[in-house]
């Protein structure tokens, strides 16, 4: 029964680390957009 659990939580682990890191990029790229950072109206954006 091991042998289909460990690997499961393993994945499930493994995604919700991509998830964590893409919401946490998603945050620093929306302040540096409110901040005027990175100028959106850029045509070379």
């Amino acid at each position: 029964m091991d042998a289909i659990i460990v690997p499961f939580f393993n994945l499930v682990i493994a995604a919700l680390q991509i998830y964590v890191w893409c919401l946490l990029i998603s945050v620093i790229l929306s302040w540096l957009v409110a901040f005027k950072v990175i100028n959106t109206s850029n045509r070379f954006v």
